[in-house]
């Protein structure tokens, strides 16, 4: 299918059987939801001239493999490209002209390294360090990770988003730097392998349901 207008409105696609989307040279906007719930999405066209992404634009479409970011798509909700909980997302790529993100081994990150935005479910590997400029892991950025079983968090880490790590079912080691005083709701919910968690003694709070442990 091929979508060419200046805006893509909220929820305007949701559902529709498409395999491959084309975004034809007039679309600059995509609002939230716009393609949810495309469940045979397989591929996904992002054309120069794109400016922003709204939340969770492809939600509940867990057959895209790859994202390719054009330089012009500066205005990115960090969950823009949230595929849902059984997504098989393998890498992202970014142009090197992007002003406001990069991609490295296919990890999504702000342009100056200092917030890791997604990490992509299905990449290949047990195990991840997250580079040593990181400051920030966003919401929900290692989500359904279901195949990483250890993740290594840099020393000048501050702050971790709510439900960072939830779902990452197979993760059986995490040390959370000195730097980050609080770990906030969900972070960690349904890591039910964790076996081996070190917390910062500067902890100042622990949010609700971020524990590795469902309730029942």
């Amino acid at each position: 299918m091929k979508v060419d207008r200046k805006t893509v409105r909220s929820g305007e696609y949701r559902g529709r059987g498409m395999r491959v989307l084309e975004l034809g040279g007039k679309v600059r906007h995509i609002r939230d939801g716009a393609f949810s719930g495309c469940s045979a999405l397989e591929e996904v066209r992002i054309p120069e001239g794109v400016e922003s992404a709204g939340s969770f634009v492809f939600q509940d479409c867990p057959l895209i493999k790859r994202f390719e970011i054009p330089s012009t798509l500066a205005d990115l909700s960090e969950n823009a490209f949230f595929v849902g909980d059984e997504g098989v997302l393998e890498e992202f790529s970014v142009d090197p002209g992007n002003p406001a993100y990069r991609s490295v081994d296919g990890v999504l990150f702000s342009r100056d390294m200092k917030t890791l935005i997604q990490y992509p479910q299905r990449k290949a590997g047990s195990s991840y360090s997250v580079p040593d400029a990181v400051e920030r892991i966003a919401p929900d950025a290692f989500a359904y990770c279901r195949g990483l079983e250890s993740i290594a968090l840099p020393g000048g880490l501050r702050e971790i988003g709510s439900g960072a790590f939830e779902w990452c079912e197979s993760l059986r080691t995490i040390r959370i730097p000195r730097g980050v005083r609080s770990i906030p709701m969900y972070a960690f919910f349904c890591c039910y392998s964790l076996e081996d968690v070190a917390l910062p003694d500067r902890l100042e709070s622990l949010g609700p349901e971020s524990s590795p442990i469902a309730p029942a």
